[in-house]
């Protein structure tokens, strides 16, 4: 079930990007929430780090926090501040110098590591970051991000199912097709456009251009 403080923030309809844009894997969709222009406001920001923070705590099986470049270091250092777990910050691509270049922070061997971004989609591009801390003898348990984009879309199964045979476990406080459905319920989305977007969890990633007319929303 959608987070409804987190759905709340995503609903902002100055925070609607309008398409069709390129998203994730070259996908384009015809309309998304400005997941990094929502987290640029400090309010906004220190309401997702709470959500997330309530999470830790039931978890319980958190040492570390891993901050995802770019969307997840903002995220990851708000995180650390209202839960009091240390926080570490990833690269997507090493530096050419240090043990263990791709990793920014002090760490131990050994530690559990939640992985934390604003957006997944296919889980491709998680990969690397995954891989730098197994790398480092860290143990990525969670990945948590604020919006699964492609949660329940066959095709997009691939890397996740990656992540889950390496320990990790993906956690989202909303996905994609909640969203569309939020909008869709206030108004702030015409219905032939949530239908595309639930369309797309069904069908491959398809889309039709002019599914979206500003003139709409």
């Amino acid at each position: 079930m959608a987070n409804k403080a987190v759905l709340t923030l995503l609903g902002q309809p100055k925070q609607l990007t309008l398409g069709p844009l390129i998203r994730g894997s070259g996908i384009p969709v015809p309309c998304y929430p400005d997941v990094r222009g929502i987290l640029s406001y400090p309010k906004n920001l220190k309401i997702m780090a709470q959500e997330c923070a309530k999470l830790i705590a039931q978890w319980k099986d958190i040492d570390c926090i891993a901050g995802c470049a770019m969307g997840g270091v903002a995220l990851a250092t708000a995180l650390s501040l209202e839960s009091g777990k240390p926080f570490i910050l990833l690269r997507k691509t090493p530096r050419l110098y240090g043990p263990h270049s791709a990793i920014d922070g002090k760490y131990k061997k050994g530690q559990r590591v939640l992985l934390i971004d604003d957006s997944i989609v296919t889980g491709t591009s998680k990969r690397p970051y995954v891989d730098h801390l197994l790398q480092a003898k860290l143990r990525p348990i969670r990945f948590l991000t604020i919006i699964d984009v492609g949660a329940g879309f066959p095709l997009w199964q691939k890397q996740r199912h990656w992540m889950h045979e390496h320990g990790v476990e993906l956690h989202a406080l909303a996905t994609w097709t909640e969203w569309a459905l939020y909008m869709r319920d206030r108004g702030r989305i015409p219905r032939t456009t949530v239908a595309t977007i639930l369309r797309l969890m069904d069908n491959p990633p398809q889309w039709a251009e002019g599914e979206v007319d500003a003139k709409e929303i």
